[in-house]
């Protein structure tokens, strides 16, 4: 019971803020359809056609942008810590790989301590009269021992070595795995803000070729901002930049108008 208060009390927080961002979000949608609806529909009510759909796209525009622009470096923050793990997984692949190295070395190297061991057996009987074989195994079997306790040492340095690799792994595995729930959050927002770009781009282009924008144009005397060089292009532009350009003339329009 207790572990599962903990986590939703972990959670909690971050769902009340994207609770509240989608609502912003919904807000935002309506009074832009609101606007656009309303220059539609009642275009008498505007000093000039268009001028309240004109108004509406660079209201719009603006909230895209800066959507556009507060997920910039929220994108780049994850990015980088996304290279940093790879970093971390590649350091710690190699030290697993040293890791497996020095216990087969070592598991090679018990093996031929336990062969001499038998060799030892073989040739040292339980009692002997004979003086030099007996002093001669006697060596042989205080430096089998003393190997063998070099290597019981090593054991353990091999033994802690891996539970540290492990607990390294263990945690290394636990922030990825959270790293990839916030770059999948992150990777869905920006797809969002995206898609509300391209959607807008559109309907600011089907606008540029209208007649009510074409005389909007003319009455602010064709500012430069708007000439072809900087509008006639935007399908082909990365979209935030499209999206200056185009706020850029309308603005202009609107001023000047």
């Amino acid at each position: 019971m207790a572990a599962v208060s903990t986590i939703w009390l972990l959670r909690c927080p971050w769902k009340r803020v994207r609770s509240i961002w989608s609502a912003l979000r919904v807000t935002r949608s309506l009074i832009c359809a609101l606007l656009l609806a309303l220059a539609d529909v009642t275009p008498a009510f505007a000093d000039e056609p268009g001028k309240l759909k004109l108004d509406a796209l660079i209201q719009e525009g603006d909230l895209i942008l800066e959507e556009a622009v507060r997920l910039d470096p929220e994108t780049e923050e994850v990015l980088d810590e996304g290279e940093r793990l790879d970093a971390v997984e590649k350091s710690l692949r190699v030290d697993s790989a040293a890791l497996d190295d020095a216990i087969k070395k070592h598991n090679a190297a018990m093996a031929a301590l336990d062969q001499e061991a038998k060799d030892i057996r073989t040739r040292c009987p339980y009692e002997s009269e004979d003086v030099t074989l007996v002093d001669s195994c006697n060596v042989s079997a205080r430096t089998l021992a003393s190997a063998a306790d070099l290597r019981a040492k090593e054991a353990e340095s091999l033994e802690e070595w891996q539970q540290s690799l492990n607990q390294q792994i263990t945690r290394q595995n636990a922030t990825k795995s959270q790293w990839a729930k916030r770059k999948q959050e992150s990777d869905a927002r920006v797809a969002l803000n995206r898609g509300d770009l391209k959607e807008w781009l559109t309907r600011v282009n089907a606008f540029f070729a209208s007649d009510p924008f074409k005389s909007s144009q003319n009455r602010a005397k064709n500012p430069t901002e708007c000439g072809a060089e900087r509008i006639g292009g935007l399908a082909t532009l990365p979209p935030v930049t499209a999206l200056r350009r185009a706020q850029t003339c309308m603005k202009a329009v609107k001023a000047r108008g």
